[in-house]
């Protein structure tokens, strides 16, 4: 009964594919960042990421083969970041990385610049060799909002102004 227990609170706030937190742990961590950050006086960074081109590897790979994907970009993603920071697979092909304790930009552009780097290198899965590409969106506490939702908002609208810009980029969020 207490593994079933754990099982279920283990379900209830990591995505089941990935592992990786799920949309209700994501947004009670950066909840405590953004608290965190007011009482300390430091900054917090929002990170949209999505996967440019995914849908043609569902359509033309199956949704299985695209959840292995997923799966290996997880995992890359995680080798970006540093252990204090949260990574959530949001839903689709959309994951969002919250970094704490941020003194300037270029702290959050050293993560930015890996993941796009992480991308460079081909996706070997299953005998097939993949090139893919993501694009981020960036917003920062307090900057960019005071809030959980006003930052995801803000770093999507930026993910999606990296899309327009020619995707395998990243764009900061401005007015």
């Amino acid at each position: 009964r207490k593994n079933i227990e754990k099982r279920v609170e283990f379900m209830a706030h990591h995505d089941t594919l990935t592992g990786l937190p799920n949309r209700v742990l994501l947004q009670d961590r950066a909840e405590k960042i953004i608290i965190k950050s007011n009482l300390n006086l430091k900054k917090s960074a929002f990170l949209f990421i999505d996967l440019d081109g995914f849908k043609t590897i569902n359509d033309t790979l199956g949704h299985a083969f695209g959840d292995i994907v997923l799966k290996t970009v997880a995992g890359r993603l995680q080798s970006c970041i540093r252990s204090t920071d949260t990574l959530s697979r949001y839903g689709g092909d959309e994951f969002i990385v919250v970094i704490p304790d941020v003194n300037n930009e270029n702290e959050i552009l050293a993560v930015v610049k890996k993941i796009i780097k992480v991308f460079q290198k081909p996706f070997e899965i299953n005998n097939q060799i993949l090139s893919m590409t993501s694009s981020v969106g960036v917003s920062v506490y307090p900057e960019h909002g005071k809030n959980f939702e006003q930052l995801l908002q803000n770093s999507d609208t930026a993910m999606y102004k990296a899309k327009e810009n020619g995707k395998n980029t990243y764009c900061f969020f401005t007015q």
